[in-house]
């Protein structure tokens, strides 16, 4: 049973961790996955579709829909936006927090807890990119691969039928969510804590069951999308665009950034920065002092060791090397490195100022000119085009004669693309004013009649004009939205 000054924590911890996350949450430019997965959503709610799809209505199969449904419903709360594409992400950060801190108190005490939540809150990296303030799938299949080890563990301690449920759940969740590589994060952490965890007489009850139950039903759960995908198209479409572009040429190394075996190893250090000098010294001191541990204390050593570690050995044998595919450890290097800080003092003042040092180590890292910009950050004037019209309903923004969304693959072009769809979409949810301030988009200032008597202003100019349409905005504002536009 949880106290109720334990659950206070928890609510503490959750706040500050949604208040911090999601200031300016609006204002870091868009990831390119991020402009694809919310311009998914985006379709959906325009075409009236349950899952994300393209523009020409065909479904979206990068990636199963859990993440991107949680992104449509704050789109359709909160209306399509950044921000609320963003918060899904946000508030999975906050509730990964808060497991980590329930889980840590619980089993290292109250310190460790809240430190590890706080570590991993405000570790750089993550906060700044494809992380838990984007709009990405990665905080959520962060938070369900946390819920699903920590389920284990208390699968393991306690031995209650409904534990070993979570976990199964957790695991067919996480199914829907990304990729493969989260079950394979989860079986290896089982299997390579098994033994030490026997040792301390609290290995996996019904291991071959567990095993077989959480495969068994993380399997169902991804045949079940393959076959929601192959209703659609065909099993050899799915088979080429999902198994062999998405999953396959990652692994070979054709997708992707590229770097040394190394990588991860940097990546991480640069994250955590000084903070990994923690387990160093607390090795030391347990070794100076002649510390001899018990079997349950080397199988709670060994369960955060291979935590910490599951996800970058993993990620290594990818000839693909993306920082964010080390995210689903974070948690475990959090715990970490805030029970290697607990462990160095039993003093209780020594410990909080302890971790009130690991938190300015962090806070002096972060660059929070990055993470919280003072400006909102576009490339292109279609990104404050849709910031002015979506604070002032009296706006409205209307295709000219003949417009065609910008095309290009680049990020330039695709951010333009979902702006303007953006607007599209804000323009059949309200009823305009008797007389509204109106833009008019066009392609070809030719097509627009008596276009030279308006205000005009170039939104998007093509680095190739045979490549795609330009993009022109005919201001019927009197030229108060030009000269907004067109401020720096």
């Amino acid at each position: 049973m949880i106290s109720r000054r334990r659950l206070a924590t928890a609510a503490v911890l959750a706040f500050l961790g949604v208040a911090a996350l999601s200031v300016r949450l609006a204002h870091p430019p868009l990831h390119t996955d991020e402009i694809t997965y919310m311009s998914g959503v985006l379709e959906s709610m325009a075409q009236g579709t349950v899952f994300p799809v393209y523009g020409n209505g065909t479904f979206f199969v990068n990636k199963p829909p859990l993440s991107l449904w949680m992104m449509r419903l704050s789109s359709e709360v909160l209306g399509p936006s950044p921000f609320a594409a963003r918060l899904p992400s946000v508030l999975a950060a906050a509730a990964t927090a808060v497991v980590l801190y329930l889980f840590g108190a619980a089993v290292f005490g109250e310190v460790a807890g809240i430190l590890a939540a706080l570590i991993f809150l405000f570790t750089p990296n993550p906060l700044v990119l494809h992380g838990i303030r984007s709009a990405t799938p990665d905080s959520l299949e962060i938070l369900l691969v946390t819920s699903a080890i920590v389920s284990l563990e208390l699968w393991r301690r306690r031995r209650r039928p409904w534990m070993l449920a979570c976990l199964v759940a957790f695991v067919g969740a996480v199914a829907w969510v990304k990729s493969p590589f989260a079950l394979v994060v989860v079986l290896v952490y089982l299997l390579a804590t098994e033994l030490p965890a026997r040792r301390a007489g609290r290995g996996t009850p019904r291991l071959a069951l567990t095993l077989g139950l959480t495969v068994g039903v993380w399997t169902a759960a991804w045949l079940l999308w393959l076959g929601v995908l192959s209703t659609e198209s065909s099993p050899r479409q799915v088979a080429r665009t999902l198994l062999l572009q998405q999953y396959a040429k990652r692994i070979e190394g054709k997708m992707g950034k590229l770097g040394g075996p190394g990588y991860y190893l940097e990546t991480t250090v640069r994250d955590f920065g000084p903070l990994l000098l923690l387990p160093v010294a607390a090795g030391a001191l347990a070794f100076r002092k002649g510390w001899r541990s018990s079997r349950y204390d080397v199988a709670n050593i060994a369960c955060l060791a291979v935590w910490a570690l599951a996800a970058p050995v993993l990620a290594t044998a990818s000839a693909s090397k993306l920082p964010w595919y080390t995210y689903l450890s974070y948690p475990g290097i959090a715990l970490l490195l805030a029970v290697s800080a607990q462990s160095l003092s039993e003093r209780k003042s020594v410990q909080a100022a302890m971790l009130a040092a690991c938190v300015l180590a962090l806070a002096w890292r972060i660059p929070a000119g990055e993470v919280w910009p003072a400006e909102a950050r576009f490339r292109g004037l279609t990104g404050r085009l849709w910031e002015l019209a979506s604070r002032d309903p009296e706006i409205v923004v209307v295709p000219g004669p003949k417009f065609e969304l910008p095309r290009g693959r680049d990020d330039a072009y695709r951010e333009a693309r979902l702006f303007i769809r953006t607007l599209f979409w804000k323009q059949t949810q309200v009823s305009p004013s008797p007389d509204p301030c109106r833009a008019t988009l066009v392609n070809r200032l030719r097509d627009m009649p008596g276009a030279e008597e308006w205000d005009v202003l170039e939104l998007h100019r093509p680095e190739n004009r045979r490549r795609g349409s330009g993009l022109w905005m005919i201001d019927g504002c009197n030229g108060w939205l030009r000269e907004q536009l067109a401020q720096p």
